[in-house]
């Protein structure tokens, strides 16, 4: 596969991007969007999957570019009955106790920057800080389309 990727990276050039808005999926992951040249972004995402030498599910395929930054516990996480947009429950309580900085960061726009390399990483299932994936770079390379 990283001669394939090798081949990935000499057909991109490098992307401007930036950081912008922010949500949750459900109400266990809060994300910071990516914002800017998402089009290329995908692009090389489509490319990069379409190297792997297995199958690629529907749901690992490039969706919504966007940075997870904080995971909630099931213990932080209530039934989403009854919510507003934001999570919200009729009450005024939110679903998570990600929902109230989901709704903080909606309105984040971080500085441009350009992402000139990528990166093949390997998972190590519960070999992370406490029993979380651990995370190992196999291989990096410049974009230099």
């Amino acid at each position: 596969m990283c001669e394939e990727l090798s081949d990935v990276a000499r057909k991109h050039g490098p992307i401007d991007l930036r950081l912008r808005g922010a949500g949750s999926f459900g109400a266990r992951v809060l994300w910071i969007g990516v914002d800017g040249g998402t089009a290329a972004l995908k692009d090389l995402a489509t490319d990069c999957l379409a190297a792997s030498p297995r199958e690629v599910p529907e749901d690992v395929k490039p969706h919504r570019a966007h940075v997870t930054v904080a995971h909630a516990r099931a213990g932080q996480v209530r039934p989403p009955r009854g919510r507003d947009r934001w999570g919200k429950r009729a009450g005024g309580e939110p679903r998570s106790a990600l929902e109230p900085a989901a709704q903080a960061l909606s309105v984040y726009a971080g500085p441009d920057w350009t992402a000139d390399s990528f990166a093949l990483v390997e998972s190590h299932p519960g070999e992370g800080a406490q029993g979380g994936p651990r995370y190992e770079i196999v291989e990096t390379w410049p974009l230099e389309g």
